[in-house]
């Protein structure tokens, strides 16, 4: 069934207004309290946000009011440092899960454990362990409002043609799949239709990498890189085979990223959540005929996983708490959580175990294909955007683009990253 946004919106206004607000234990602070909101989310969900604040500052008239800020993200978290530096940081707002660790190092956050334990949630209240990953250094410093996994894309009038019955479930379908489906029509030698595609992005390749067993950094402190362990070695092979061993992905010369299979010339492609609505338009209108599938399995055998992120509420450091501000932003923070199933019309996943109980979650099929996965979080490490993306982007160009050997790649890529981990170590004093 495919129903419009404002359909959507329509019926869950009703839906979700009506039983979350009367349902809500936090009590509204006395007289008229204004928090300030920042985030980055200015793309297509925009709209959710202004929705979503519009209705809370309706419902707190005369006691709360919101005002909301939205930027871009490649400017947000440099406006909040200067922001708190100068002692004028809004009250709450929205981060990306896996900086959640380099902003409190920084001094920009204040944990949320109180505000978490005050809104009596647990751990257990929320979906997979998107809460428990907020935890770094033993404080809580984000409350998940959604998460945002990768998935399945796939042609399934490809898959038709090709006699296929249904997407992969695991990885000996994947690839024997992407065979069938790598098609050069007029016998050029360049397919017309590539099986799949990678590339250098990092979060599809931690899906990989995951799934063969491997991850990005070990040890007690995760401060040692695990790139050249053999199960970093199977993953980085297995991307370097698909194009040039297995030829069931394009060249680099050839990368179109998400818009390969938009345009009906690749049969899979794993990508967020983020393109789920541009598939089911193309779907509805008839134009290609793009359908999802968990992604969890499709690349090794070790344990099923997908990235996942997550957009976490936090608190930002001011010079002077104010207690009634910190209820108030409690108020709110409980809010956008129990309503967060209206996120899902903005191409989001709802984390809040109560949310997912709404009849309207229950006819959002394709979501739910994106819920039923394994979730792998990045772990909340202040190297991750200095050392850990730098090193393993580099690492992949090497061997999609240079066709640098791997194990020397491999080896180089760690001791480089071991360096600046150290370093990085000594600057923080951690």
């Amino acid at each position: 069934m495919y129903w419009s946004k404002r359909i959507w919106l329509g019926v869950l206004l009703v839906a979700c207004f009506g039983l979350v607000a009367a349902g809500a234990e936090v009590p509204a602070v006395a007289g008229a309290v204004t928090i300030t909101y920042w985030h980055g989310i200015a793309a297509a969900d925009r709209e959710g946000q202004e929705v979503l604040v519009k209705k809370f500052n309706e419902q707190y008239a005369g006691k709360i009011q919101v005002k909301m800020t939205i930027m871009d993200w490649g400017e947000y978290y440099t406006k909040v440092a200067v922001a708190v530096a100068a002692g004028t940081a809004p009250d709450v707002g929205i981060m990306h899960l896996d900086n959640l660790g380099a902003q409190s190092l920084a001094g920009v956050l204040r944990p949320v454990d109180d505000i978490f334990q005050k809104l009596g949630l647990t751990d257990d209240d929320f979906v997979g362990s998107v809460s428990r990953a907020s935890i770094y250094r033993g404080k809580r410093w984000g409350i998940p409002l959604d998460v945002h996994p990768l998935a399945l894309y796939y042609n399934q009038d490809h898959l038709d043609k090709a006699g296929i019955p249904g997407p992969p479930k695991r990885s000996s379908e994947f690839l024997d799949y992407a065979r069938k489906l790598t098609i050069d029509r007029d016998g050029d030698g360049n397919p017309d239709q590539w099986g799949t595609g990678v590339d250098t992005w990092l979060n599809r390749f931690y899906q990989a990498l995951r799934q063969f067993g491997g991850d990005y950094l070990g040890g007690p402190d995760l401060d040692q890189p695990l790139f050249a362990e053999p199960p970093a070695r199977k993953a980085f092979q297995y991307y370097v085979d698909l194009i040039y061993k297995w030829k069931v992905a394009p060249p680099p010369s050839a990368w179109q990223g998400a818009q390969s299979i938009f345009d009906g010339r690749m049969s899979f492609w794993v990508d967020g959540i983020w393109w789920l609505t541009k598939a089911q338009d193309l779907r509805r209108q008839g134009t290609v005929n793009i359908r999802v599938a968990p992604s969890d399995r499709v690349d090794g055998d070790e344990r099923p996983s997908t990235w996942a992120g997550s957009h976490q509420f936090v608190v930002f450091k001011q010079p002077k708490e104010d207690p009634a501000k910190i209820q108030a932003i409690t108020t709110f923070i409980d809010f956008m959580s129990r309503n967060s199933v209206i996120w899902a019309a903005y191409g989001q996943i709802p984390v809040r175990k109560a949310a997912l109980q709404a009849d309207e979650w229950r006819e959002m099929k394709d979501h739910q294909i994106f819920a039923s996965q394994t979730f792998a979080f990045f772990p909340l490490v202040p190297w991750r955007s200095k050392v850990i993306d730098p090193v393993v982007g580099g690492i992949l160009w090497n061997l999609l683009v240079d066709r640098k050997p791997v194990d020397a790649t491999l080896e180089q890529g760690k001791e480089q990253a071991a360096i600046e981990i150290k370093k990085m170590r000594a600057e923080l004093g951690i």
